[in-house]
């Protein structure tokens, strides 16, 4: 079962693999791909009671901004960047990870986040495509 003590906090990304080939195989436009595969969010983890809360937020753009909330096990709905709402649910994986899958009308993706004690690592795939991205996220001190 996740620790969520050990990673309720502030990220910076600081890599990432991939990304904008993802985001355009997930239905965005090459504009609104390019343009969030070559931003640095800022990701804000959280936890009161059983609710989590993973916020990112662009500085270069608030509107981008993309906040979810959830409860372990537990479905919900989520509205992706370019509109379409999807379904979700998180688990806790082994050790310090959690474990995301999002079903949409074209695709189903599965992302792991791992948190290593310094690093939350984020790998995506969009199931069935072996399509991926891979990101790195540092711990703001």
């Amino acid at each position: 079962m996740a620790n969520t003590g050990d990673f309720s906090n502030t990220y910076t990304l600081t890599s990432s693999d991939n990304l904008f080939e993802f985001l355009k195989a997930r239905g965005l436009p090459d504009d609104m791909a390019a343009d969030y595969a070559s931003a640095k969010p800022t990701m804000i983890l959280s936890k009161k009671g059983d609710q989590f809360s993973m916020r990112r937020v662009f500085v270069d753009d608030p509107n981008k901004s993309h906040d979810v909330r959830f409860e372990l096990n537990k479905p919900f709905e989520e509205i992706r960047p370019n509109g379409p709402t999807i379904k979700s649910i998180v688990v806790a994986g082994d050790g310090k990870q959690l474990i995301q899958t999002q079903t949409g009308d074209r695709d189903v993706v599965r992302i792991v986040y791992d948190f290593n004690g310094k690093d939350l690592l984020s790998n995506a795939t969009i199931i069935g495509t072996g399509i991926s991205t891979k990101g790195v996220f540092t711990r703001v001190e």
